[in-house]
């Protein structure tokens, strides 16, 4: 039921009967091309210009037999790997330089402390296996 000020923005009368959307569609504005909903909807407006326009266009993941929640998770970690949260959340706002440049450097520190903890990690493995073989090799002495 819309209220009495909306039914004369929208042209419509409370005892006029409901036209066939066919007929008036084009004619008669629509509740959400209206000015005052427009500025009630309006919530997320990205920075910078939609990279994809299309509908259907993005990633997707096959769904086979029952597996929808191994479909989910796929989808998920392809998501994560190509950022489109953070690139989502990064476009809410505008970043100052040298906040920005900050999260950079804390990213790049990052990288290279996770680059390091995995080489520490196969030089710990390498060392274990060759005391295994170690121990092994000179068990009966």
């Amino acid at each position: 039921m819309l209220g009495i000020g909306l039914q004369r923005i929208l042209g419509r009368s409370a005892a006029a009967p409901a036209a066939p959307p066919s007929m008036f569609s084009m004619v008669m504005p629509t509740l959400a091309s209206t000015a005052i909903n427009s500025m009630q909807t309006r919530s997320y407006r990205p920075h910078t210009p939609p990279m994809l326009s299309f509908k259907n266009t993005g990633r997707s993941v096959p769904v086979r037999g029952l597996s929808a929640s191994f479909a989910y998770f796929q989808l998920k970690e392809i998501l994560n790997e190509s950022k489109v949260r953070e690139t989502v959340r990064f476009n809410e706002w505008h970043e100052r330089k040298h906040d920005k440049k900050r999260r950079k450097r804390k990213q790049a520190d990052w990288r290279k402390y996770l680059e390091f903890v995995k080489e520490q990690v196969v030089l710990a493995k390498d060392l274990d296996k060759r005391s295994r073989i170690q121990y092994a090799n000179y068990k009966h002495l």
